[in-house]
């Protein structure tokens, strides 16, 4: 929160989703609201990310929203590259940046850097490569909403993606601009890594059919939704997908143990 009020620029609407929480958060909230005028509190009384998301982004105001997930941090100049950015690239819906990786204490990682074009990100895409992570995500509202903002969950920003590269350019600045907070505690590494997996292959499916100008098996109805997620997790499950991809994760969460330090 302090990240973001510190920026260095200063003219925006800072929108906090409290969701459903049971602990200090709503109390927290309250008092930076009465602090600072340029923040707005809203509850989303659903649990999970998706419907946090959605609601905040219903509830901005702004042409332009910028993405900052729990725990992570903005660095100050944040918000004036990415305005700055935006307002000389026509075209451009969505921009990311380079990250700095911390671990739980704040301590330095890594550090991570992007392409900058809109054909190698969709390239990277398109190949379930890595590319800017969704807390430095700077998006055109409207472009967004009318997409219908984030769909299902698990990999909720990557569908997101995927669909905003269909509707203008996506870009990245290579220069850090905020610290991701990596952890085993963290929501990245406890998502259920099955439903994860799943999600991405079929945002993949749903982006390649609307490229070829076919449609979209999540907009054609909810019983035929469920029964295509039944039938790719079937043909997933049978050629071992799911075991390949939640081993990777296991690793992955060992080398960012503390116990492993």
């Amino acid at each position: 929160v302090e990240s973001i009020l510190n920026q260095t620029y200063n003219k925006f609407e800072y929108i906090l989703v409290d969701n459903n929480s049971t602990d200090s958060t709503p109390k927290i909230l309250k008092q930076y609201a009465e602090k600072d005028r340029r923040v707005k509190v809203l509850r989303e009384p659903k649990q999970g990310v998706l419907y946090a998301r959605n609601t905040g982004l219903r509830g901005a105001r702004g042409q332009w929203v910028a993405i900052l997930d729990v725990d992570d941090i903005a660095l100050p100049n944040r918000l004036e590259y990415q305005v700055n950015f935006v307002k000389r690239s026509p075209g451009v819906v969505l921009v990311g940046s380079g990250h700095i990786l911390i671990d739980e204490d704040g301590g330095y990682l890594k550090t991570y850097n992007y392409p900058n074009n809109h054909e190698t990100l969709l390239k990277y895409l398109e190949n379930h490569r890595s590319i800017f992570a969704h807390s430095s995500a700077f998006y055109h509202r409207q472009t967004v909403l009318k997409i219908n903002g984030y769909r299902f969950p698990h990999a909720e920003d990557y569908d997101l993606w995927l669909r905003l590269s269909l509707e203008g350019k996506i870009a990245c600045i290579e220069e850090p601009l905020i610290k991701l907070r990596r952890s085993i505690s963290s929501r990245s590494y406890n998502i259920n890594q099955e439903h994860y997996i799943l999600h991405v292959l079929v945002a993949l499916v749903c982006h390649l059919r609307r490229r070829w100008r076919l449609s979209d098996p999540y907009s054609i109805d909810e019983e035929k939704w469920n029964n295509f997620l039944r039938w790719t997790k079937m043909r997933m499950e049978g050629l071992g997908v799911f075991q390949k991809g939640i081993a990777k994760r296991e690793l992955s969460r060992i080398k960012h143990s503390k116990e492993n330090k």
